[in-house]
């Protein structure tokens, strides 16, 4: 199950379910009730008769998908299946679901919950993890942060330290700098394993990304910029991404922009997430290790447009690019505009937008620590 071509505007009001049909005996009719109900304003369970196994499952089912559900009250049976946190995610009526972006947000967190917990991979890293070896079946990442700027080093770190995801490390090239030996000395432990490298400023970006993955132990690569927004599970996002997409490379589009001259938080565009697109922001790319350095022989060497040209080459290697939701994720735009290597002009991103609020918000944007990142 999984959330491809979810479509973000709920139609046709909310489906009040009341007991399993026969005809989903045959998967491509249970599919095709998944498919209906996630485009739904929302699923109503609360008088669902059902075993607390059976709704359990069709929970799960609907989550992975992305069908908002209400249910007045979930019994002890199927929350000891499903969960706490996807248990206490499920709200009691309709209510805030009504408001479109409320909804769009909900929904990519019961996916979220439902893939994390419940998908093949977590139930086999679960019974991986009870005879007491380290489990396998989780990949380890590797952050990739290559920066100019020595005053946002700290800020990218404060947000890579709060990820929810498990198995993380590190690369911090510092682009043409010495950092500050306070920030490499500090106790950063909470952030697993770290490792700082001086990089000429001769080099270009893409030679300073290869050069950073060439110290990279992860499995898979994700790349970071020093002065966007992350919430504390965007590489958890990405990582189940790749796993419901089997694509080549994954990330999330640029939909949340924040213009420091305007003191205004954009979004963009509402529509095309969880779809195989190559509309994906270069700070958000998760891709292999092996893809980049075996398939592709290292990430293009180029002062900009790296990220454009990486995935330029995984599709003529025959790859896949998937987009997901771009919640959790907003890009930075400063008052000098030569300081980023993409710019369209505050005009642009003006013209594009489909809604905006005052300030920095990140509720807007769907983060889950809104609060931390701001403050």
């Amino acid at each position: 199950m999984n959330p491809g071509g979810w479509s973000q505007v709920g139609s046709k009001g909310v489906f009040k379910l009341s007991r399993l049909d026969p005809a989903w005996r045959k998967k491509s009719r249970y599919n095709l009730f998944l498919a209906k109900a996630r485009n739904r304003i929302a699923v109503d369970l609360t008088n669902f008769q059902a075993s607390g196994e059976d709704t359990a499952r069709l929970i799960v089912d609907l989550s992975a998908v992305g069908a908002p559900i209400v249910c007045a009250e979930l019994n002890h049976g199927v929350v000891a299946r499903i969960g706490k946190d996807l248990s206490e995610l499920i709200p009691s009526s309709i209510g805030k679901l009504v408001d479109p972006l409320k909804r769009e947000i909900y929904s990519s967190q019961l996916r979220r919950y439902a893939h994390r917990d419940h998908s093949i991979q977590a139930n086999l890293a679960g019974l991986v993890g009870m005879t007491g070896h380290p489990s396998v079946v989780i990949p380890t990442v590797s952050i990739v942060l290559a920066t100019r700027r020595p005053e946002l080093v700290e800020f990218a770190l404060a947000q890579i330290v709060r990820q929810s995801y498990p198995s993380l490390e590190v690369v911090v090239g510092c682009h043409g700098f010495v950092l500050d030996k306070d920030i490499e000395s500090r106790d950063l432990s909470a952030m697993g394993n770290i490792k700082f490298f001086n990089c000429g400023r001769e080099k270009n970006l893409g030679e300073v990304l290869n050069e950073l993955v060439g110290y990279c132990d992860g499995q898979l690569i994700a790349k970071w910029d020093d002065d966007d927004w992350y919430d504390v599970d965007h590489i958890l996002d990405l990582v189940l991404a790749m796993r419901y997409s089997d694509a080549e490379i994954v990330g999330k589009a640029a939909e949340f922009i924040y213009s420091e001259l305007l003191d205004l938080t954009m979004r963009r565009f509402s529509i095309g997430a969880e779809n195989f697109s190559t509309t994906i922001a270069g700070g958000t790319i998760l891709v292999s290790k092996e893809v980049i350095t075996d398939v592709l022989g290292g990430w293009p060497s180029a002062p900009k447009r790296v990220d454009r040209l990486l995935i330029s080459e995984v599709l003529k290697a025959g790859g896949l690019c998937y987009r997901t939701h771009g919640f959790g994720y907003v890009l930075r735009r400063g008052v000098d505009s030569t300081a980023h290597t993409w710019d369209q002009g505050i005009g642009h991103f003006l013209k594009e937008s489909v809604d905006q609020r005052p300030c920095l918000d990140l509720e807007f944007a769907g983060f889950r620590d809104a609060e931390r990142h701001e403050g």
